[in-house]
Formats: structure tokens, sequence, C-alpha cells
């Protein structure tokens, strides 16, 4: 990610890594991270469903809990100019 990798790229049905780690077992580490670089959590793949529409799907309450949180998928800014 560190060398400019698009965050919100396409697979071929439309999910991002956020919805295909949502899909995975055990992912909630690389969700976070996700998020905390600022992956868009209102994304949508090709058949309608959004990360946390998968994630409530599964029962992944973990999941569900991090990307119903209010301050899920906002970037944390660094730089004390900012």
């Amino acid at each position: 990610m560190r060398r400019g990798a698009d965050l919100e790229a396409r697979s071929k049905h439309g999910d991002t890594l956020l919805l295909v780690q949502a899909a995975e077992a055990e992912r909630l580490d690389a969700m976070q991270a996700l998020l905390r670089l600022g992956a868009d959590r209102q994304a949508k793949n090709h058949a309608g469903l959004t990360a946390l529409d998968i994630a409530r799907s599964r029962e992944e309450d973990d999941k569900v809990d991090l990307l119903e949180a209010p301050a899920a998928g906002k970037r944390k800014k660094w730089w004390p100019w900012w």
C-alpha cells in the first residue's frame, strides 16, 4: 500500500480488497489496516453488497462492529500541519 497500490481496485466481480477480506475468515487485522489506510467501507460489489453486508451475512460480529464504528475508514492524519 505504501507504494501507491489502489485500495479501491476491483476484481472481476467488483470486489475491493475490503470486500474480499470481509468474506474471508479471520481477516479482522487486514480489514483494520485497510480502513486505517482509507479504504471505502461503503463500496459495493456487482451484487450490490458492501463489506458490512458480507460481514453480517457471515455473522462475524467483530467485523460488523469494526465496519459500524463511527471512525472506521477515516485515515488518521499524522502530519502536524493537516
